[in-house]
């Protein structure tokens, strides 16, 4: 106990020696945010905090302390454009991502290397130090690439040694909030190997009332959300306790977050029982344990007739605090049927033994989870289609699946796999080894589709000019576009895939610049489908 105790210590000196390097702000705009550390998303926790921009681009994005640039990035999706700028002194990196351009210096070195590589997405890191920036430099504008909703900036920190992600509000007590958090739904849970759904109510209606339920063994999860001061938008809490007779038996506090936990979102939220920004409040011996290191696993035990008292308090970052008290009283002993039930610590193996084969590692499931599926009718130009467990599962470690290909089955190199979920598609290209088709690394559970793609990409229309841009539209409906290549008169121009809006952009150059031009653009999906588009025309 006195090693946790000293941990405590260690970490809380740690932050107040964080609070005391105030920042520069890295955006030359009011202060307005859109999004806050650590919220839930659909599929990751929000690492960073997102600067509103009053949905204008191009605004001056500013180096937050001195360092010197360590890594640029452009890329069709997730981040976009993004600067990484490492800070020794401080020993952190900061992050701004979803740009729109680098300042010129910058701009025209990546420029050159892209050119020189002849590579439309690149993600460079500099072994020794080649930009020096100083605290209020501006060093990029704003914009909106990526996997971006809306113009914003997408801004993080990171320690420098572990990569891990660090709350930003530590660093900036400018930003102030008076509002507490909203507390909506109190979720409850049987929790035995596997947290079966039981009821919810609203905070308000058991608010110093008491909850009668047939379980002996209790989870609970909060609907809550914050909002701040000078933003419309929603957010995420940063603190939640649970205590049981005033003893203390759950905590988090969401300082630091790991990037190997995003796609453990769905174990610390439940989004299977329509309630939204829901927070896990227990954890189970396989699961995701977001608590702090001092902290029980958040399971209530209690006994038929048994009354117990239970508080719930969620807290901002700001300290302003909303709490729930209620009574938990059982009648009966809860009893799932538990007989397709694995034990999540151990390695699992689903198979028919004559068409698929999936291999889920020790410690992948959250829970103890029957592993059940249904192989779903097929259309014409699927192979394969099965639901496994459902969207809403956790996926600790990502999973394999072995497909045996039918002897007879023809363009196995056209075959890729879909997976759905939250109304988005994620396709995935495997390998084969004999006659294995093999998907090594799924991270979503659910419908998954092994799909032939025979369709070419589509290059629609004519381009557009905006400005000093070049605009193509394209297209896939199947397996999604992995390749672009345009060539201005033989030579190769650089593409910027705004993947999003389905738009190849080429900034053009002077060399082409009012000149009639012969352009060439090739586009090729993720099983090689190929389409291109030749046309005259004056840059």
């Amino acid at each position: 106990m006195k090693s946790k105790n000293l941990l405590l210590i260690c970490l809380n000196l740690a932050f107040a020696l964080i609070r005391a390097q105030n920042l520069t702000l890295p955006i030359d705009f009011p202060i307005s945010l859109a999004g806050n550390y650590a919220e839930l998303r659909k599929n990751h926790f929000h690492m960073g905090l997102d600067f509103r921009t009053d949905n204008k681009e191009n605004l001056r994005i500013i180096a937050v302390e001195d360092g010197y640039i360590s890594r640029m990035v452009i890329a069709p999706n997730g981040y976009g454009k993004a600067i990484y700028i490492h800070h020794p002194q401080q020993g952190f990196t900061s992050v701004y991502a979803h740009l729109n351009a680098f300042r010129p210096d910058m701009e025209w070195w990546i420029n050159q290397a892209q050119y020189a590589r002849q590579l439309n997405a690149i993600d460079t890191s500099f072994a020794q130090a080649k930009f020096f920036v100083k605290k209020g430099e501006h060093i990029a504008f704003s914009g909106n690439t990526g996997s971006s909703e809306g113009p914003h900036l997408h801004f993080e920190i990171r320690n420098l040694q572990t990569e891990k992600t660090i709350n930003p509000l530590h660093f900036y007590p400018q930003i102030k909030d008076t509002i507490a958090p909203s507390l909506n739904k109190i979720i409850f849970y049987h929790v035995d190997g596997e947290s079966i759904f039981i009821d919810k109510f609203s905070a308000k209606e058991i608010s110093q009332q008491t909850v009668e339920l047939n379980s002996s063994s209790i989870g609970l999860a909060i609907s809550t959300f914050d909002k701040m001061n000078q933003s419309p938008n929603v957010f995420g809490i940063y603190a939640l306790r649970v205590y049981v007779e005033n003893e203390r038996i759950y905590q988090f506090k969401l300082d630091s977050l790991d990037f190997n936990w995003q796609s453990h979102i769905r174990a610390a939220s439940d989004y299977g029982i329509g309630e939204n920004n829901v927070y896990k409040a227990f954890y189970e011996s396989c699961s995701f344990n977001l608590t702090d290191s001092v902290s029980a696993n958040g399971i209530i035990h209690i006994l038929p007739k048994e009354k117990k008292q239970v508080r719930i308090e969620v807290y901002d970052f700001h300290g302003n605090t909303s709490s729930v008290e209620f009574f938990l009283t059982s009648t009966n002993e809860f009893k799932p049927n538990q007989s397709k039930a694995i034990d999540c610590r151990q390695e699992q193996i689903l198979t028919d033994q004559k068409s698929f084969q999936f291999l889920i590692p020790a410690n992948g499931l959250a829970e103890n989870y029957a592993l059940n599926y249904t192989l779903e009718k097929l259309a014409s130009y699927e192979l394969f289609k099965i639901n496994l467990l459902n969207p809403s599962v956790a996926v600790l470690m990502p999973f394999k699946l072995s497909y045996f290909v039918p002897p007879s089955t023809k363009d196995i190199h056209k075959l890729y796999l879909e997976s759905k979920i939250d109304n988005k598609v994620k396709c995935y290209k495997g390998f084969l080894q004999q006659n294995i088709l093999i998907f090594p690394k799924l991270k979503n559970y659910g419908t998954l589709t092994i799909r032939y793609d025979h369709a070419n990409p589509e290059v629609i229309g004519l381009p557009l000019r905006r400005q000093l841009y070049l605009v193509f539209t394209v297209k896939d409906k199947e397996s999604g576009i992995e390749d672009y290549q345009l060539y201005i008169n033989g030579k190769w121009r650089k593409l910027y895939f705004d993947e999003k809006n389905n738009e190849l952009i080429y900034k053009i150059i002077s060399e082409d610049k009012g000149k009639k031009v012969k352009a060439l653009l090739e586009v090729t999906d993720r099983v090689g489908n190929k389409n291109s588009k030749t046309l005259e025309i004056l840059l």
